[in-house]
């Protein structure tokens, strides 16, 4: 799969789907991460298995290469100042008033 910009949150969610069974001992089902990341089942599973077949099953990166990878990725984006900017509206945030714990 070629990753653009229309599918890089496929990419994405497959990696935290991958790396949460990686790391954790509990983590969510592919039925859930395939709901949140708006894919279908039958398509993340078959993400997660392309993904660890392109990556040899080989889940563990040393520091040394993550920090390759991310020095790497920083010097091909483009900085934030270049980047096109949307006009948004503003949006009001509520502030939560929390009553004092009875003593």
């Amino acid at each position: 799969m070629r990753v653009t910009a229309l599918s890089a949150h496929r990419l994405l969610v497959t990696s935290v789907l991958v790396a949460t069974k990686f790391l954790d001992d509990s983590y969510y089902s592919n039925v859930y991460f395939a709901k949140v990341g708006g894919v279908s089942l039958t398509e993340l599973n078959g993400l997660e298995v392309e993904l660890l077949l392109r990556l040899d099953f080989r889940l563990h990166v040393l520091p040394e290469e993550f920090e390759a990878v991310c020095a790497s990725l920083c010097e091909r984006l483009q900085p934030a100042e270049e980047l096109p900017r949307r006009r948004t509206a503003a949006v009001e945030v509520p502030t939560l008033h929390v009553a004092p714990a009875a003593a």
